[in-house]
This record gives C-alpha cells, structure tokens and sequence, in this order.
C-alpha cells in the first residue's frame, strides 16, 4: 500500500506540465468551498452536507490538478481506466443527488396535502360556525 502513496507523490512533485484547467479548476472549488462553509456558518447546511461538499471540492480540485491520480483507481475498483472510474461514480452521485430531491419533493407534497386539507377543515368549521 505505501509503494502507492510513493508513486502518488512521486508523480506529483514530478509533474511535467500544469494546465489552465489545473489552475482554474482548484480556483473555483475554493470559491465553493468558502460557500459551503458560508451556508453553514448561517446555519442553512448541516455539518454532514459541509463534510459532503468539503470532500467532493477538495476531490475535484486534486482531479484538476493531478490528473494522473485517476490511474490509481482503477486496481482497487476493477474497472479498466481511471477515465471510466471517474465517470462510473460520477454518475452514481448523480442518481444518488435524483433519489435525494425525488424523496425531497414527495415529502414536500405531502405536507402540501396536509396542510390543504387542514385548511380546508378550518374554513368549513368557519363557515358552520358563521351559518349559526
């Protein structure tokens, strides 16, 4: 395991070349970092979904910058690149993130429901009260 961690590095501090993409890349996911902890400094993210987006910008900044890192996937998950690998879970987050807002919005419709009928019971109990 640590003859990774030295082929990692190794690969890091040799980089031959540094792209646009690894300079711009590691920029915005500083600015969404900083808003990340700014939601949840005002108390509108928990600490759960701060440790999610610290995890997932940090990830994609290390991407950007050394994108030799994706080669050292693909071992550990049995997928042949680390192209693929990137794109596997990346696509696993996504319908993750669908099934989240999907449960989300029936919850929300739910609630809607209840509330209406609520309000509804109440205008009626008006109107009888108001008949007498």
């Amino acid at each position: 395991m640590w003859i990774w961690g030295i082929f990692l590095w190794s690969k890091i501090i040799l980089m031959e070349y540094f792209s646009l993409v690894g300079f711009l890349t590691p920029l915005f996911c500083l600015l969404m970092i900083a808003r990340a902890m700014s939601l949840f400094w005002k108390r509108k993210q928990s600490w759960r979904e701060l440790i999610f987006w610290l995890f997932l910008w940090v990830g994609i900044a290390l991407v950007a910058m050394f994108p030799s890192v994706l080669d050292l996937l693909p071992p550990f998950v049995g997928i042949k690149s680390g192209v693929n690998v990137l794109v596997f879970f990346g696509f696993v987050v996504l319908f993750y993130g669908f099934f989240r807002l999907f449960v989300k919005v029936e919850e929300l419709e739910e609630k809607i429901v209840k509330m209406n009928r609520e309000r509804a019971i109440e205008r009626g109990n008006e109107k009888v009260k108001s008949e007498k």
